[in-house]
């Protein structure tokens, strides 16, 4: 593949983008005043303002019939002539360059995606700009329904964050964005993010903006048909202060209730409050549907071996639909188990655990020390074999 090097000097690479843009601006023409102008600008070391009227005109690229291939070489000049300026041109200019590019969001999304993604490897020399490239970036890709073409930019954030040296109220910001980009890709990550933005909360005093992402986020993993283990949110500070707001002591409760409770609860707080539960946009049947898998849960992790008399009495159903609810827990990968329809019993081998408590993890290292006792005596066994030949031959007078 060939490769293109333009060895004109930097005068003649901004004449030529002062050129380009008259010609567009005039239908064709070359605009001599505007070129006149970019040229006194550069025998007067003016760089700034210069890129700067190169900016506030290059808007029209996008609104004429010019292929996005020019458009895009375009901006890669600008940006490589503005890297040269150094720190303090790059940290002036960047925001004009990032209102011409996201001034729209419905033409020419996917080629104004590929600039900001230029300006963001170009523009190196700042890694505040940087960040805010990166964070003009995503909202530009969630405003123009694109957020799944920059979740791959997320595979390093933990190293971008570093680089960027950006401080606790643009963290959160950062974390919230992230969290509405996975939310509107309907990924189980969201969760896992929604509870890092809420971290941020938790060294601060209660907050109206801390108040709604604790609501937000309560609501969001009970109305989520997929996410059944979330009981880190209990755990963090903005949730917790829930409890005593008497605006949204309702929502904690609920958010408990399907934490580590079963349909008894649910049903009792359903009852009680009808209302409510229209009021934050949650269905009832949806949640009951939910309540009953997350019931299924609850009842895996205590039994080995569950009646279905006992699985029918926990979800308020008939027995007639327990096998029905065992193969929809199975699919959502609640449980592995199977079913004894003769004894009309469910036999557990694995469920997942909805709560993670100490008593949860003494169950575990009880298992742990049970299977390295069990290990040992198998070890024990097998080298007890392994001598028995051996004697064996000695009583004949052989050698082994």
């Amino acid at each position: 593949m060939a490769t293109y090097i333009d060895f004109s000097s930097e005068e003649e690479q901004q004449q030529s983008l002062a050129r380009l843009l008259g010609k567009i601006k005039n239908k064709g023409k070359e605009d001599a005043a505007f070129v006149d102008s970019i040229i006194k600008l550069s025998e007067q070391n003016q760089n700034v303002e210069l890129f700067a009227k190169l900016t506030e005109e290059s808007s029209v690229l996008f609104t004429e019939a010019i292929e996005n291939k020019d458009v895009e070489g375009f901006f890669l000049v600008v940006c490589s002539l503005l890297k040269k300026l150094g720190v303090e041109a790059v940290h002036q200019l960047t925001p004009k360059l990032l209102a011409v590019v996201t001034q729209s969001t419905e033409d020419k999304v996917l080629l104004r995606l590929r600039i900001l993604n230029n300006m963001y490897n170009i523009l190196d020399v700042s890694p505040s700009d940087r960040y805010d490239i990166f964070a003009a970036a995503m909202n530009f890709a969630l405003a123009t329904r694109n957020s799944e073409l920059f979740i791959p930019h997320f595979k390093d954030i933990d190293k971008r964050i570093k680089e960027w040296g950006i401080d606790g109220k643009q963290l959160r910001d950062l974390y919230k964005k992230i969290t509405d980009i996975y939310k509107t890709s309907k990924s189980a990550q969201a969760y896992d993010w929604t509870v890092k933005y809420l971290l941020t909360f938790d060294n601060e005093k209660e907050s109206e903006e801390a108040t709604k992402a604790a609501v937000t986020a309560a609501l969001d993993v009970i109305k989520s048909p997929d996410l059944f283990v979330f009981d880190k949110l209990l755990d963090i500070s903005a949730v917790k202060r829930l409890e005593d707001n008497k605006t949204h002591s309702a929502v904690y409760q609920l958010l408990k209730i399907f934490v580590n409770d079963t349909m008894d609860a649910f049903k009792a707080f359903a009852d009680s409050h009808a209302d409510f539960l229209k009021s934050v946009g949650l269905d009832r049947d949806q949640c009951t549907r939910k309540l009953r898998l997350l019931s299924l849960a609850t009842l895996g992790a205590a039994n080995r071996e569950i009646p279905y008399t006992l699985i029918a009495k926990t979800l308020h159903i008939d027995e007639g639909e327990v096998e029905s609810w065992i193969i929809t827990a199975i699919s959502e990968g609640i449980l592995e188990a199977k079913m004894d329809q003769l004894k009309r019993i469910v036999i557990v081998t694995r469920c997942i655990q909805r709560v993670f408590t100490k008593a949860q993890w003494k169950h575990l290292a009880d298992n742990l020390d049970s299977w390295k006792s069990n290990v040992q005596v198998l070890l024990q066994i097998i080298q007890n074999n392994k001598t028995k030949p051996s004697q064996h031959l000695e009583k004949l007078g052989l050698k082994p």
